[in-house]
């Protein structure tokens, strides 16, 4: 037993001493990430500001950000409007419902694994306390679930990408058709009947509801809205502008499609710069130890042989 709680003792510091080498480096991300998150929903937990108004006061900085992500992280495992909006944005893989069954299958898979490896334990004759196998059941059974709230999340995210990805594209084709004499509700008709991906499903739904008798600019301010893109928020922005003000969309959505492959080729530098740090942990941690060792270890074998 003393060594299993070494180990959690271990695991923990270590888990602490990485958070807080994260949110050292990455501070403000997290603070404009919140700030964004609260101004959407217009309100704060009042876990989040108990955590801030207790925090802040003892120690600015790793624990402010830690709480501020701690209530970041509970309100999206159990906000039902943080749920919808990741769906909505995942294009709807399941309904609130469905995400919160496989949420509690996932707890339940958590903890029966938690309660098996006691079980065994037991059996093996050296029984874990029982607070301790008591806290080693809830954390896996929230491991569960946050993982479901991971994939989820992920799931979101990649749309997001694949439809920024794709928004340069339609965009310009856009432009061909509305330069050909078209209006923009045809044009996107007609774009829906003959491409594929993500942003084509979000512009289906909005060529249905425009022919229902919805405006352009309505229906695509609500697809703007469930994607949460800054990429085709702008794309939205420039032809409800166009619309309302007559200047002729055709040059609009030229620009608009030559700053979406502007914002692709920022992002796809900083995604560069980012594998390039990575490269070096390898090489640090693995590489490097083993080149130290080779190179010492002769050395201090040759002195042990002298003594």
């Amino acid at each position: 037993m003393r060594g299993i709680a070494g180990g959690l003792l271990l695991g923990i510091m270590f888990a602490f001493g990485v958070l807080a080498l994260f949110f050292a480096l990455r501070p403000t991300a997290f603070i404009t990430r919140l700030r964004t998150l609260t101004a959407r929903q217009g309100s704060q937990s009042s876990l989040e500001v108990w955590m801030q108004t207790n925090t802040r006061s003892i120690a600015p900085g790793f624990v402010s950000h830690f709480a501020d992500w701690l209530g970041q992280g509970l309100r999206q495992l159990w906000s039902d409007n943080s749920v919808r909006e990741r769906l909505s944005r995942a294009g709807n893989p399941t309904d609130l419902t469905g995400f919160r069954i496989a949420q509690l299958r996932a707890i339940a898979i958590g903890a029966a694994v938690a309660v098996g490896f006691g079980v065994l334990r037991t059996l093996s004759g050296e029984a874990p306390p029982a607070p301790l196998w008591l806290i080693f059941t809830g954390v896996c059974g929230l491991a569960g679930a946050s993982w479901v709230d991971l994939r989820l999340t992920m799931a979101a995210a990649k749309r997001c990408r694949g439809i920024e990805t794709q928004l340069p594209d339609v965009a310009e084709l856009l432009a061909f058709t509305v330069t050909a004499g078209v209006s923009p509700a045809a044009g996107l008709l007609r774009l829906t009947n003959r491409m594929q991906g993500p942003l084509i499903d979000e512009l289906r739904i909005a060529t249905r509801e425009i022919a229902n008798g919805a405006l352009v600019a309505d229906a695509l301010g609500e697809m703007a809205d469930r994607i949460s893109s800054r990429p085709l928020q702008r794309f939205v922005d420039g032809i409800v502008i166009a619309i309302e003000r007559g200047t002729p969309i055709a040059e609009v959505l030229r620009a608009q499609a030559m700053d979406a492959r502007s914002e692709q080729h920022r992002r796809l530098m900083e995604s560069a710069g980012k594998r390039e740090i990575m490269a070096m942990v390898p090489v640090v941690f693995l590489i490097l130890p083993v080149v130290i060792v080779v190179a010492v270890y002769p050395g201090i074998y040759g002195l042990t042989l002298m003594v």
